[in-house]
């Protein structure tokens, strides 16, 4: 995609902070921007698409250059795409999309819209967009909507266009794939590294969280092809990964790595590293749960003295 204009870019950020309550708008201006947001979606693909050229200031003539989807997605493909659909995409999109413009919320915004006026979300982008877990409110069904369409990182912060827009998480998945199975010395495949990170949303949302907050010897891709390795066979049909053990396992490498010459570990050593980290870290969770769960016991039995004389 060409460079994107400086103005659509701040346009983009004012309408989404325009959409969003932080107690810095009156509540009836907020509330009748959602619900114009509320009614556009509502209408259809083609209505939502224009909705979103009007806000961001995109020529109603111009034709948006975005990476093609090969075809229509249901809503629940578009909110949770599976493997086998993050593996096509993002094997399709190599060489169209770059981690910086997949890193910008704006970008797939703009990408949305072109998919919307190519009917490759399909008629029920109300379901698509809007709705989940918890859509009860206006406030809520706009945060689903925003988030999917790139991210919302004035609440969010970076790590939102990660792993909270559907199809930015599948690319940004596929990439830290193949840069994984590129410093793996040919233990790892780019697609069973991509099979261990699609595992989990939580697991990426948490690697995602870190690698954006912390600056760690983590980051480095050799280590998360270890980190990949340790789990590798891991797969949502397999029972998924625990989220919690795969972040504390790539922390304790992280310090444990930070004492080294980390750039002379060879593959055998990341992998004893792995290992070993995933040991500690499975202990340490478990240690966790089992405190939680006797404090929520004690909480439990422990006799209500209140309004006792």
């Amino acid at each position: 995609m060409d460079r994107i204009p400086r103005e659509v870019e701040q346009r983009f950020s004012d309408w989404q902070r325009s959409l969003i309550n932080k107690n810095d708008a009156p509540a009836e201006h907020l509330e009748a921007r959602q619900q114009l947001l509320d009614e556009a979606v509502r209408q259809g693909p083609d209505a939502f698409a224009q909705y979103l050229r009007t806000e961001l200031g995109v020529d109603h003539d111009l034709k948006i250059d975005a990476p093609r989807l090969h075809r229509e997605l249901t809503p629940f493909e578009f909110r949770d795409p599976s493997f086998h659909l993050e593996r096509e995409l993002t094997e399709a999109w190599t060489g169209n999309v770059t981690p910086g413009e997949a890193s910008r919320p704006v970008y797939w915004t703009l990408c949305h819209i072109a998919w919307l006026e190519s009917g490759f979300l399909g008629n029920q982008i109300d379901v698509a967009l809007l709705m989940g877990d918890r859509d009860g409110t206006a406030e809520t069904r706009t945060r689903n909507c925003l988030r999917r369409l790139g991210g919302l990182a004035d609440v969010r912060g970076k790590v939102s266009v990660l792993v909270n827009c559907p199809l930015s998480r599948g690319w940004w998945r596929g990439h830290v794939a193949r840069n994984a199975a590129a410093h793996s010395e040919g233990a790892l495949t780019a697609e069973q590294a991509h099979r261990v990170l699609h595992a989990s949303n939580s697991a990426w949302e948490n690697l995602a969280g870190d690698s954006v907050h912390r600056i760690t010897v983590a980051n480095r891709p050799e280590y998360r092809a270890a980190l990949l390795h340790q789990y590798l066979g891991h797969s949502r049909e397999s029972g998924g990964l625990n989220a919690d053990e795969v972040q504390r396992t790539a922390q304790v490498m992280a310090r444990s790595g930070g004492r080294m010459a980390s750039d002379r570990l060879s593959w055998p050593d990341l992998v004893l590293l792995a290992t070993r980290a995933a040991q500690v870290a499975r202990i340490e969770v478990e240690a966790e749960a089992r405190n939680k769960a006797e404090q929520r016991l004690d909480g439990e039995t422990k006799p209500d003295t209140k309004n006792r004389g």
